[in-house]
């Protein structure tokens, strides 16, 4: 993996990034799609739990991929939940033995969406280093991809990993068994 880009300031929106250069508005039909999502219970307060979730799914089949956690970080935030079940899922695909000829990123939190995408600004350093770690995934990967805000109901599969009632091992209402991530880096 290539060295790990220099941090944005605070406001910053990141545009010099390498990984904004392989962004692209039109995909193949064989690119992968990678749905994200995460959740907060008592968003920002000390003692806060979040879950983070992700999907990958490749064309003309199911999920691929399905995994979800519980997202350690300080603050625990919404977003900072959504940005690592981004996270972990683009860290998933990296780590696999194929990789995808483009990735679509769909999530339904449009700050996560468009900072990735270089159109919002980042004004919280840890949303920013998250931003720029995704970026990093995605140039390390060196394929085309796209990023797009999409409804909750359209998100169903992500957003359910998230919720409180399910469990971090279980997989099976999606058809497969749980996915393997030993070997993805953890996040600090």
């Amino acid at each position: 993996m290539p060295a790990v880009s220099p941090r944005a300031p605070k406001g910053d929106k990141g545009l010099s990034h390498p990984g904004l250069r392989l962004r692209s508005a039109a995909l193949p039909p064989t690119a992968w799609l990678l749905r994200f999502d995460g959740s907060c219970f008592g968003n920002g307060d000390r003692g806060a739990r979040g879950k983070w979730g992700f999907t990958v799914s490749v064309p003309g089949g199911g999920a691929a991929l399905v995994a979800n956690g519980w997202t350690v970080a300080d603050p625990v935030t919404n977003n900072v939940s959504e940005w690592t079940g981004l996270l972990r899922g683009l860290r998933a695909v990296a780590a696999g033995r194929e990789k995808p000829p483009a990735l679509r990123v769909e999530g339904d939190s449009k700050l996560v969406v468009e900072q990735l995408a270089g159109n919002w600004a980042s004004n919280k350093p840890e949303l920013t280093r998250l931003r720029d770690e995704s970026r990093d995934l995605l140039a390390a990967l060196g394929v085309p991809w796209s990023a797009a805000w999409i409804p909750r109901e359209q998100n169903s599969e992500a957003d359910q990993l998230t919720r409180p009632e399910t469990l971090i091992e279980d997989w099976s209402a999606w058809g497969g068994e749980s996915a393997s991530l030993r070997g993805i880096p953890a996040l600090n």
